[in-house]
């Protein structure tokens, strides 16, 4: 009685005389979790959002003494690091990404049973019509 196909009413406990879509365990289940999932859910998600960021990596101690020596040696690179270039910026606000996904085997297959049954008779195995979407 558990297992009905999607749609058809069924019992929740086969001694319980109200026949329902869902039974009532799914719907106590269902409020459960999503009780047990919303809770505390602001204070969580602030102190995710507070948490310390992680720090970079120590340089090693050759690259130290270079990195001193040259910022000694050039003190514009200091400030060529902190600046923000608006040229820059502005190439970067005008870059659009357009992905699309790769083209799947059942949705090329699709398409070379389609063109091959308008040439010729031929019979689809049913997994074949199941997948395809015409």
């Amino acid at each position: 009685m558990l297992d009905a196909p999607r749609g058809r009413r069924r019992r929740c406990f086969p001694t319980c005389g109200v026949k329902q879509r869902t039974s009532c365990c799914e719907e106590m289940g269902a409020s459960v979790s999503r009780a047990i999932r919303n809770f505390n859910l602001e204070s969580r998600a602030e102190r995710e959002i507070s948490k310390m960021k992680p720090s970079p990596a120590p340089r090693h101690p050759s690259t130290k003494s270079l990195l001193r020596e040259q910022m000694s040696r050039y003190p514009e690179i200091k400030g060529e690091i902190a600046r923000k270039d608006d040229k820059l910026l502005s190439l970067l606000k005008d870059v659009y990404v357009d992905s699309k996904d790769p083209v799947s085997s059942v949705q090329v297959m699709c398409v070379l049973i389609q063109q091959i049954s308008n040439l010729t008779f031929f019979v689809l195995e049913e997994n074949d019509r199941e997948t395809c979407v015409w």
